[in-house]
């Protein structure tokens, strides 16, 4: 999510065979994930999308670190984070900044996500699963995106906000859901009037979204007044103060921890390829279950 204001590639650049005004998207369109694949088997090592505006897919590892690492500086960030539906669905937290005020805001929440932390939140982990599985019956099928989906999701609900979303909560881990198909549509491709196919959807998503801010704000509130009362993620973020000894405003707390919810995908993705994998392998799966017995035998895993 990136935008070009200087630029220098090694290599030469070609550009793959597009349609007249339509460009790639065709392409995009029916089968992406195709697409891409041919793009980066094709060896080019710079090559320009036709998607509408100007996109670089980058095949060589050296012109990646020149953008994510070498010469970050020379890169803002995608104007849709910061248009009027981006600062809607992600305010003014890490996500959105860069620069000076990226790395005031990063040293800010740091503390929160380092490893020690992180480790002391394994316990709500386990239990989350444990509740999940217990649901699952042994000799019926199921749905592995959806079972895994929705147990990543209640993994977040616990660590973030210490909510159970398969239970009492389910309509704020329901709206957690709503909010990253937004994400998905705000950083999707866009053909030109579908918005307006949208407007009563639009309304609905709007109105999901001030309910989880407001529900938010009133778990910092009540965490400003009960501080050691929770052990979550969002109870530590309170917690932090900035450089000149401040606590964090709540706005900021309430984009940041928002902003977390959208990492649940990535997980349950990992999850369910990993899954995938394993069943088209069995010799790799019985030397995974037999290394899992070994280590943790009876007990519950620990971090």
């Amino acid at each position: 999510m990136i935008g070009i204001t200087s630029v220098y590639f090694q290599g030469n650049m070609v550009v793959p065979t597009s349609y007249p005004i339509a460009g790639h998207i065709p392409y995009w369109m029916l089968d992406r994930f195709g697409f891409l694949e041919d793009c980066a088997n094709s060896k080019t090592q710079i090559i320009e999308l036709k998607l509408g505006k100007p996109a670089y897919l980058l095949n060589n590892h050296e012109d990646i670190k020149y953008v994510l690492e070498t010469n970050y500086t020379s890169y803002s960030k995608n104007a849709r984070l910061s248009d009027r539906q981006g600062k809607r669905l992600f305010g003014e937290g890490i996500q959105t900044q860069y620069g000076s005020e990226h790395r005031q805001q990063r040293r800010q929440v740091q503390p929160a996500f380092m490893r020690r932390t992180i480790a002391s939140f394994a316990p709500q982990i386990v239990r989350a699963v444990e509740d999940r599985l217990s649901s699952w019956n042994s000799q019926a099928e199921i749905s592995i995106v959806r079972e895994i989906t929705q147990l990543v999701n209640c993994v977040l609900g616990q660590v973030l906000f210490g909510l159970n979303f398969a239970r009492q909560d389910s309509a704020f881990g329901n709206a957690i859901l709503r909010r990253r198909r937004q994400v998905n549509e705000q950083f999707g491709l866009r053909i030109p009037f579908t918005r307006f196919l949208k407007i009563g959807r639009n309304s609905l998503d709007s109105q999901t979204l001030q309910q989880m801010e407001e529900k938010v704000e009133r778990m910092i509130r009540e965490r400003h007044r009960n501080p050691l009362q929770y052990c979550d993620l969002l109870s530590t973020l309170v917690q932090l103060r900035s450089e000149n000894n401040n606590p964090i405003s709540n706005k900021q707390l309430r984009d940041e921890v928002l902003a977390t919810t959208g990492g649940y995908e990535t997980i349950a993705a990992v999850v369910i390829w990993t899954i995938y994998s394993l069943a088209q392998h069995p010799q790799v799966e019985d030397n995974f279950s037999r290394e899992i017995s070994q280590i943790i035998g009876n007990r519950l895993p620990t971090a």
